[in-house]
């Protein structure tokens, strides 16, 4: 059935089930064009960032169409620097993506701390560029590269970088992506 009408997006405490187990929304924590992300308690209490894609006016097959999308790409591409996706479900309509938490964006660290060290610069420089060689090589171009989408853990001993956010890359060879 498709739904009709408004479907409510979950509040902090929401509780949402996969197959994999029980998901706790907490606050949120990014917002986007196509997507909002909150903090999130899963299974066995670990802590993921829950991306839930954001109907924006669209029809729900092809919200569905987007999700399975960004799910098989974050899926087909593990890279160190790259996003970990570890549950991808539907609940009430909305479709949800539980990836690997981390502790800010670069957009978050600069508001935070202003001008970056430049050893910090060319380490999260590095990293990224690691990942977008990996993304290349393979054929994706990410198409949405901006300091909020670039993930970072572990600032304050030495940063690991993670890129996210998919859902408008696109093939190099100009193709589309599982179709």
């Amino acid at each position: 059935p498709i739904p009709s009408g408004l479907i409510p997006f979950p509040v902090p405490g929401t509780l949402l089930t996969s197959s994999r187990g029980v998901y706790t929304v907490g606050s949120l924590i990014g917002d986007g064009q196509y997507g909002s992300v909150y903090e999130c308690l899963g299974p066995f209490d670990q802590p993921y960032a829950l991306k839930m894609l954001r109907p924006a006016n669209k029809p729900y097959e092809k919200v569905k169409e987007e999700w399975a999308l960004e799910m098989k790409r974050l899926d087909s591409f593990r890279h160190p620097n790259i996003v970990y996706i570890h549950d991808a479900f539907e609940e009430n309509f909305l479709f949800y993506l539980a990836l690997e938490r981390c502790d800010t964006s670069l957009r978050g660290l600069m508001m935070e701390r202003g001008a970056l060290s430049p050893p910090l610069f060319s380490e999260i420089a590095r990293q990224l560029l690691l990942a977008l060689q990996y993304l290349h090589d393979n054929g994706l171009v990410h198409s949405d590269l901006h300091s909020g989408n670039v993930l970072l853990s572990q600032v304050n001993t030495w940063p690991i970088v993670k890129l996210t956010d998919f859902g408008v890359a696109h093939q190099l060879d100009g193709s589309h992506w599982f179709r």
